[in-house]
């Protein structure tokens, strides 16, 4: 990227008045809760924005004053990680004694906020999230943070030198998997694992020492069950004890120090091998210094000192399920990961089991289950009797249903095992269905995302920074809309289209008006910067799937579905890369178990499509997407 972009010209290219924002950098004074701080923006969102809702005096006059607040995380000099800009939609004084006692302000003292007891009461900011400001950037931009490095906040207009840095592949936020013998955990972390530590864990089968502070007590314990390390830690951060003897402390427990010397264990590896004897050849591990408020859990240093006892070969492929046969993207996807030679960005996936689910109401379903069923079996794939074989064999999980009013039962299952899924579309047939989803996912930890192959089209998703486009203003999309009479018309294919407006305009529509004939529907949304899109969904004449966008540089063409936006009129050599691309980000999403589209962004897509419907019911009239968010029970 230009080294002259700073953060002040992305604020301007939002239309974001610089002084009505003041910047922060969060670097807890507490070293606890610095440590975990990355792990509660990416993990916990809501205790990230409680510590930030709450600041010293001299910080709370300026907030009263502005209207945004453009957050980061320091983590190295000289350098903020970007989490998101906020919008101050208010405060309210709450008593300073009452604080130990309201979540999530309870819980963030637990892990070692400080706050001054002197001050009788303290504003509480509302602070939401904004979310068209670059949300795909959360934890991968990094800016500049000029000098005085103890200064963590200041106002925008006043410091034009935030200059960007980089934009990272991956989030900082997410953070990488230490060496084994720096593991050491209190209980309390166990809930907030950053996804990478997850992933890493649910390959790893051994020993591990629970260390308890309150009576000084040790436990030893083993995991090679259902989804190894992980699950037998987050069995931990769910019960309170793990269904062993050793229970749970006190949480106010004194802090002790102890050096433990760690030796070779039986364990059984990752991949399952015999487990190494007490007489193997492995080392003898160093000693692991434990220092703790709580309980702790380290690894045992010898789990992976002897090559027996290896972490999971990388070479060794992800194993994925599916469900739902009645259509040809699972096959589609499979063919991809299976490919002789895939490409480096698909290879380490393999698909092992599939039930055929089907709707016998739907006649695509009925008509395309036995073909794509027989096809996916000559790809190797083992065809079993029930979604719990498929999850029983599998480390990820693909739902491609053609039935959206069968999602929601078909995930109930798979959200309880923590194993990451992508949902093929639609992810419902209901507003109401999507949230319900996406809550059990919050509730279970779950890694999940969904969309249209739509989304990751180059000839779309590459319009949001097209060099004849600038700024996106706008967009007109089309495409074609057949009806299926079990879904309402949109969410059945008109999806793909609405899939597309957001993949080129961001979130942040509000609300929606509809104009409906048995030719053609023009659907339009308004966001809340003004900017304004539109779906034409086609059911008669030449179909074609594309867009036109509106920027802030000119007026430009998107790509045809699957195929690179055109330049200057000319399509860049290149292949057709349909389902690839979507199968790349499947592949990626199941090696880090980080959703490449968030939940909130295909929450909203779901509202646009529900709001739509209500529009075309009352005539063409508009409709608030917060509206029909309320009545569907998400707030």
């Amino acid at each position: 990227m230009n080294a002259t972009i700073t953060l002040n010209d992305l604020l301007k290219g939002r239309g974001i008045d610089l002084k009505q924002v003041v910047v922060m950098r969060h670097r807890p004074k507490e070293p606890a809760l610095n440590r975990v701080l990355p792990w509660l923006a990416a993990e916990q969102p809501e205790l990230f924005n409680a510590y930030q809702r709450m600041q010293n005096e001299n910080v709370e006059a300026v907030l009263q004053k502005v209207k945004y607040v453009a957050s980061f995380i320091g983590r190295s000099p000289g350098k903020a990680l970007f989490v998101g800009l906020y919008a101050v939609d208010g405060w309210s004084a709450r008593p300073t004694d009452e604080l130990h006692s309201t979540p999530p302000f309870a819980e963030l003292i637990k892990r070692g906020m400080t706050v001054d007891v002197t001050r009788p009461t303290h504003l509480l900011f509302d602070l939401t999230v904004v979310p068209d400001f670059y949300p795909e950037w959360k934890g991968r931009l990094i800016i500049k943070w000029p000098p005085p490095e103890r200064s963590w906040w200041r106002r925008a207009h006043n410091k034009d030198e935030m200059t960007v840095l980089a934009i990272r592949e991956d989030s900082a936020l997410d953070a990488a998997m230490p060496p084994w013998n720096e593991i050491v955990m209190t209980w309390d972390d166990l809930g907030i694992m950053p996804n990478r530590w997850k992933a890493a864990m649910h390959e790893w089968r051994g020993v591990y020492y629970i260390f308890d502070t309150s009576d000084g007590k040790g436990y030893v314990g083993s995991a090679s069950g259902a989804d190894n390390l992980l699950g037998r830690w987050e069995g931990y951060a769910a019960s309170g004890h793990g269904g062993n003897v050793l229970k749970r402390p006190g949480r106010n427990d004194s802090t002790r120090e102890r050096q433990t010397a760690l030796t070779t264990t039986d364990a059984p590896n990752a991949t399952g091998r015999p487990a190494a004897s007490r007489t193997s050849s492995c080392r003898k591990a160093p000693p692991v210094t434990i220092r703790t408020s709580s309980i702790l859990l380290a690894l045992f240093g010898a789990l992976l000192t002897c090559p027996l006892l290896a972490a999971a070969d990388p070479a060794v492929p992800i194993k994925v399920g599916v469900i739902g046969l009645d259509n040809y993207q699972a096959v589609a996807f499979t063919e991809l990961f299976h490919a002789p030679k895939p490409a480096e960005n698909l290879a380490g996936i393999r698909v092992v089991a599939a039930f055929p689910a089907g709707s016998p109401d739907i006649e695509e379903s009925v008509r395309e289950l036995p073909k794509w069923t027989d096809g996916i079996k000559k790809l190797g794939v083992e065809i079993v009797g029930s979604p719990a074989e498929v999850l029983k064999r599998v480390d990820a999980v693909m739902v491609m249903s053609v039935d959206g009013r069968a999602h929601l039962e078909q995930l109930k299952a798979v959200l309880k095992t923590g194993k990451p899924v992508y949902v093929g579309r639609p992810l419902a047939a209901s507003l109401a269905d999507a949230v319900e989803i996406f809550r059990l996912a919050r509730e279970y930890k779950t890694p999940i995302f969904s969309c249209s192959q739509h989304r990751f089209s180059p000839g779309f998703i590459g319009m949001r920074n097209h060099e004849e486009v600038g700024d996106v203003m706008g967009c007109d999309v089309y495409g074609g809309c057949p009806r299926e009479p079990h879904h309402p018309d949109l969410f059945w294919h008109g999806v793909h289209g609405v899939e597309t407006l957001y993949t080129i305009m961001g979130p942040g529509c509000v609300s929606v008006t509809r104009a409906a004939t048995d030719t053609a529907d023009v659907v339009t949304g308004v966001w809340k910067d003004g900017r304004v899109g539109t779906y034409r969904a086609i059911r008669k004449g030449a179909v074609k799937y594309s867009a036109v966008v509106f920027g802030s540089k000119g007026v430009a063409p998107a790509g045809i579905y699957g195929y690179a936006a055109p330049i200057n009129g000319v399509v860049p050599k290149g292949r057709y890369m349909g389902y690839e691309a979507t199968a790349v980000e499947i592949a990626r999403f199941f090696k880090t178990r980080t959703p490449p589209v968030s939940a909130e962004e295909t929450t909203e897509l779901f509202a646009f499509l529900e709001a739509a419907e209500e529009s075309k019911r009352l005539d063409g009239a508009p409709v608030k997407l917060e509206a029909v968010l309320a009545r569907a029970g998400k707030k």
